[in-house]
C-alpha cells in the first residue's frame, strides 16, 4: 500500500532502548526490535521481505535461538534501558507517578482484547527415553505477557503442561531442560520482576505430577541474572549456566549447581572483558563442560570445565579469519568426548553472513571439525547457525539450527556426525519456514528436535516487526525427519492498535484501528465498550478483491447504534482507496464512497457525525498532495470542494462538527521547499473556507492531528511542532469564534519530545487531549493534557506492567472532562504491539 508523504502519521524518532554495551558484543547483525513512537495514527512502512532469523548472538539475552519472533524478549537489554534512564517522577517500570508539575489523574487502564493468533516457541528439549520427551520455551498471551511453556511427549503425542509463574513476574521464559527420568526434569530460564527492571534466574522442577518453582539465587553484586541451559547427570546433581550483568554493562558467566536440596552459585572464571555461557553438558556429576562466548573486543569461543571442585577455562580454537565466534550448545557422551556447536562470522564473506561451527573435545584439547554450511542466496545477508547438539556416542551426534533459503529466509537445519564427517540431513519445514533450537538423541537412530516455525507468510512482514512463531517438533525416524503435532497457546497478534475512539453519553464507545493478521497483511480492527468490557467486533473486508492492507483511522458515533469509521485500503500494486464502514447496532458494513484520487490514491483520516444523517470525513488525495472532504447526507457520500494554498501539498487530518452546518477541519500544508504549516478550514453549511492559523515561533514543521469543537465559537486543535532538529513539542491552538491563537501546554516532566494525537472537548472550559512523549532513554509513554478553562495540566497515565513503550492515539469525552476514554497501543516485553484503552471516570 503506497504511503502518503507529508502525512500526519509520521513517526517520532525513538532512540533504541537496547543496551549498546550488550548488543555491541558481537558484530553479527540482529533484526531490529519493533519500535517507534506512533504519533497520530502512524503509517507503517511499506511491505518488505521478512528479515532473516535473529541469530542467537547472545542466546540468553536475546532469547536462545529465538529465530522466528523478531528480536524476541531482548530481556536483559530492555530492562537495562528502562532502569538506567528512568526520570524522576517515574517508577522503575516506567509506571507513572505524580512528579513535579503533574496532577495524579484518575486514569485506569482497561483490559482491551486483541485478535488472537496461536503461538509458542520451544528452546530446549530432553528425552528420558525415545518415547518420553519434554520441551520448554515460552508464549505470549492475549495481553502480550510472556509466560513459560512446557510440552511433554508420550506415546499419545505432545501435550501442553501446566506451568507455574514466579510471584511478581511480568515476563517468564524457559530456555533449557534436562530429564534423568520420566518423573524427574529440571527446566531453567529467567523472568522479569514486577518492577520491569530486574531479571532473576529461574528453575522449575517436574516430579512426575506437577512443576514447581525452585528458589534460585543470583550472582552476588549483579542485579540481573539469567540461566540459559541445564544438564542433570543425576537426580541430585544438576548444573545450570547463563550470564549476569550489572547496571554498568559488566557481563560475566554464571553457573549454579543443584545438590538435591538447593541451588548454589559456583565461582566461575570470566574472560577479560566478560562473557556468557550458553550451553552445558555433564557426563558425570563431577565432569561438566559449558560453552559460550567471550564479550571483550572480538567475541571468541569460550569453554569451561568442571572437575568436581572448580571451573576452569579451556583453550578453544576459532575458525581462521573469523570476525566473531559463539558456541551455543554442547553434548558430552563421555568425560573425554564432547562436541560443541555454534556459528561464526567469516571475514571472507559479506557482512552479516554466518557459517556453522563445530568443535570437538578428545580429552586433551578442542579441535575444529569441518561442517557444511548451506550457502545463502546471492544478496541475502544472513546465513547458517547451529544452536543445539546431542551425541548418543562419540561417533554419533546430531546438531540442529537454521539456514537461509531461496524463498524463505529461515529454514530448519539438521546435520549428522557419523564418526568421520558431518553431513546435512533434510529436515522438515512448514510453509513459512522455521528453526530448530534443541535436539535430544537417546540412540543414534532416535532423535527428537524442538524449535519454532513462522505463523505468517513472508510477504507483508516488514523490517522492525517481530515475526510470530508456533511450536515445532521433529523426530528422526526411518532415516528422515518428520514433523510432529505440538500444542500452541492463544496469544495476541503481532501488531494491533486502536487509532481512534468515539463515545456517546450512555457510556458506549467504539474504537477502531488495525492489526497484522496471520497472512501478513494489515486488516481493520473494531472494538466496542458496552460499559463493562471491550469486545472485538467482526469487520468486513472491502470487495471485490481482498485488499493487501486495510486501515481504519477515525470513528464517530452519533448514537450507540450509529457509528461511522473511515480509513483506506489498497493492494500491492493498486492505489489507495477511501474506506467507509458503518455500524448499525448489529454489525459493520462497508459503504460506497467516491474516490477522487485516481491512480494517485486517496485516504480518509478522520470523521465527525453530529447526527445519523450528517457526517463529514476528511483526508487527502494524490499521495497527500490535495485535501479531501466528503459529506454524508443520510443517503450517500459526496466529495466537497475545499480550498488549499496555491502551489502546495496539503492534507486534512482531523475534523469536528458542532452541528450539521458548522464543521472545522485541520491539517497541514507545505510548499516545494518551504516549512510545513497548520491548515484550518471551516464549513458554514454551504462551502469550505480557509482560516488563518498562527505558527509557533521557530517552528518549521507543524502537524495538527486532532480537533474538537463543542460549539461554533469554541474549537481546540492539537498536534506537534518542531524546528530543524528532531525534537517535537506539543502544539495547542484555540478558536474563539474570531481567530486561532496558540495556547501554552506544559510538556511532561523529563520528556525529550512530545505530541498530542487527539482531543475531545465536552465544553469550552473542559477539554482532554491524549498523545505520547519520549523520555531520555527513548521509551515512549502516554500522556493526557486537561483544560479547565484556565490552563492545561498533564495528568499521569498508568501503563501495563509488561509494557516498555505506549502511546495514545485518540480520546473521547462525551459528557465532561472527568469522563473520558483514550485508546492507543503499547509494546509488551514479548515485542508484540497490542491495543491499549484507558478510562478517566
Amino acid at each position: 500500500m503506497t504511503r502518503m508523504t507529508g502525512s500526519p502519521r509520521r513517526r517520532l524518532t525513538k532512540a533504541a532502548c537496547v543496551l549498546t554495551a550488550v548488543l555491541g558484543l558481537i558484530s553479527v547483525p540482529v533484526s531490529p526490535a519493533s519500535g517507534g513512537v506512533r504519533p497520530a495514527r502512524a503509517v507503517r512502512p511499506g511491505p518488505a521481505v521478512r528479515p532473516g532469523p535473529d541469530l542467537p548472538v547472545i542466546p540468553g539475552l536475546l532469547g536462545p535461538a529465538k529465530a522466528e519472533r523478531g528480536s524476541g524478549p531482548a530481556a536483559f537489554d530492555r530492562a537495562f534501558g528502562l532502569r538506567h534512564s528512568s526520570p524522576a517522577g517515574w517508577g522503575p517500570a516506567g509506571q507513572a507517578s505524580a512528579g513535579p508539575g503533574q496532577a495524579g489523574g484518575p486514569w485506569r487502564v482497561q483490559p482491551a482484547p486483541n485478535p488472537v493468533m496461536r503461538n509458542g516457541t520451544l528452546y530446549g528439549i530432553a528425552c528420558a527415553s525415545p518415547s518420553a520427551c519434554t520441551a520448554v520455551g515460552d508464549y505470549e498471551n492475549t495481553f502480550g505477557t510472556g509466560l513459560p511453556l512446557a510440552e511433554r511427549r508420550t506415546g499419545a503425542g505432545w501435550r501442553v503442561m501446566a506451568m507455574p509463574v514466579p510471584r511478581g513476574a511480568i515476563y517468564t521464559l524457559l530456555s533449557g531442560v534436562s530429564c534423568t527420568s520420566g518423573a524427574a526434569c529440571t527446566a531453567v530460564g529467567y523472568y522479569f520482576m514486577n518492577s520491569g527492571t530486574r531479571i532473576r534466574p529461574l528453575a522449575e522442577r517436574w516430579n512426575g505430577t506437577r512443576w514447581a518453582v525452585e528458589r534460585t539465587p543470583g550472582l552476588a553484586g549483579y542485579a540481573n541474572n539469567g540461566l540459559f541451559a541445564v544438564s542433570c547427570a543425576a537426580q541430585r546433581a544438576c548444573t545450570a549456566v547463563g550470564a549476569a550483568f550489572t547496571i554498568n554493562g559488566s557481563l560475566v558467566p554464571l553457573a549454579e549447581r543443584w545438590n538435591g536440596g538447593r541451588w548454589v552459585v559456583q565461582p566461575t572464571p570470566s574472560p577479560a572483558g566478560g562473557g556468557q555461557l550458553s550451553g552445558v553438558s555433564c557426563a558425570a556429576p563431577r565432569a561438566c563442560t559449558a560453552v559460550g562466548n567471550s564479550a571483550g573486543g572480538t567475541p571468541t569461543a569460550l569453554a569451561e570445565r568442571w572437575d568436581g571442585s572448580r571451573w576452569a577455562v579451556q583453550a578453544v580454537p576459532d575458525p581462521a579469519g573469523s570476525l566473531a565466534t559463539e558456541l551455543t550448545g554442547v553434548s558430552c557422551p563421555a568425560a573425554s568426548a564432547c562436541t560443541a556447536v555454534g556459528f561464526d562470522a567469516p571475514g571472507t564473506v559479506a557482512p552479516g553472513v554466518t557459517d556453522v561451527v563445530v568443535v570437538a573435545w578428545d580429552g586433551s584439547r578442542w579441535r575444529i571439525q569441518r561442517a557444511p554450511s548451506p550457502a545463502p542466496p546471492v544478496g541475502v545477508h544472513s546465513g547458517s547457525y547451529l544452536s543445539g547438539v546431542s551425541c548418543s556416542s562419540p561417533d554419533g551426534c546430531t546438531a540442529v539450527g537454521s539456514y537461509t533459503g531461496r524463498r524463505v529466509l529461515g529454514l530448519a537445519l539438521a546435520e549428522r556426525w557419523n564418526g568421520y564427517r558431518w553431513a546435512i540431513e533434510r529436515a522438515g519445514d512448514r510453509p513459512g519456514g522455521g528453526a530448530l533450537s534443541g535436539v535430544a538423541c537417546r540412540t543414534s537412530g532416535t532423535c527428537t528436535a524442538a524449535g519454532s516455525s513462522t505463523v505468517q507468510q513472508p510477504i507483508g512482514i516488514v523490517a522492525g516487526f517481530p515475526v510470530p512463531a508456533r511450536t515445532l517438533a521433529e523426530a528422526w525416524q526411518g532415516g528422515r525427519w518428520r514433523i510432529q503435532a505440538t500444542g500452541d497457546r492463544p496469544g495476541a497478534v503481532v501488531d494491533a492498535e486502536l487509532n481512534d475512539v468515539s463515545c456517546v453519553p450512555s457510556g458506549a464507545c467504539a474504537g477502531v484501528g488495525d492489526y497484522l493478521d496471520a497472512a501478513g497483511t494489515f486488516v481493520t480492527l473494531a472494538e466496542r465498550w458496552d460499559g463493562r468490557r471491550w469486545r472485538v467486533q467482526p469487520v468486513p473486508t472491502p470487495r471485490p478483491a481482498r485488499a493487501f492492507e486495510t486501515f481504519l483511522f477515525g470513528v464517530s458515533c452519533s448514537a450507540a447504534r450509529d457509528c461511522t469509521a473511515v480509513g483506506a485500503t489498497g493492494g500491492l500494486t493498486s492505489p489507495d482507496l477511501v474506506l467507509v464502514e458503518r455500524w448499525n447496532g448489529r454489525r459493520w458494513r462497508v459503504e460506497r464512497a467516491p474516490d477522487p484520487g485516481g491512480k494517485s490514491g486517496s485516504a480518509l483520516l478522520a470523521v465527525s457525525c453530529p447526527s445519523a444523517s450528517a457526517c463529514t470525513a476528511v483526508g487527502s488525495t494524490g499521495n497527500g498532495g490535495r485535501v479531501l472532504a466528503e459529506r454524508w447526507n443520510g443517503r450517500r457520500w459526496r466529495v466537497q470542494p475545499v480550498p488549499q494554498p496555491r502551489g502546495t501539498q496539503a492534507e486534512l487530518t482531523a475534523v469536528s462538527c458542532a452541528s450539521a452546518r458548522v464543521c472545522t477541519a485541520v491539517g497541514d500544508y507545505s510548499g516545494r521547499h518551504g516549512p510545513t504549516r497548520m491548515l484550518a478550514e471551516r464549513w458554514n453549511g454551504r462551502h469550505w473556507a480557509r482560516q488563518p492559523a498562527p505558527t509557533p515561533a521557530h517552528a518549521t514543521f507543524v502537524q495538527p492531528t486532532g480537533v474538537s469543537c463543542p460549539s461554533a465559537r469554541a474549537c481546540t486543535a492539537v498536534g506537534s511542532a518542531s524546528g530543524r532538529g528532531p525534537v517535537y513539542r506539543i502544539l495547542v491552538e484555540r478558536w474563539n469564534g474570531r481567530r486561532w491563537a496558540i495556547q501554552r501546554a506544559p510538556a511532561p516532566f523529563g520528556s525529550a519530545s512530545a505530541a498530542l494525537n487527539g482531543v475531545s472537548c465536552a465544553s469550552a472550559r473542559s477539554c482532554t487531549a491524549a498523545g505520547v512523549y519520549l523520555i531520555s532513554n527513548g521509551a515512549s509513554l502516554p500522556i493526557t493534557e486537561t483544560w479547565n478553562g484556565r490552563r492545561w495540566t498533564p495528568p499521569a497515565i498508568p501503563i501495563p506492567a509488561s509494557a516498555f513503550d505506549a502511546n495514545l492515539n485518540g480520546v473521547s469525552c462525551p459528557r465532561y472532562r472527568d469522563d473520558c476514554t483514550a485508546v492507543g497501543s503499547y509494546t509488551a516485553l514479548t515485542n508484540v504491539t497490542i491495543t491499549l484503552a484507558a478510562r478517566s471516570a
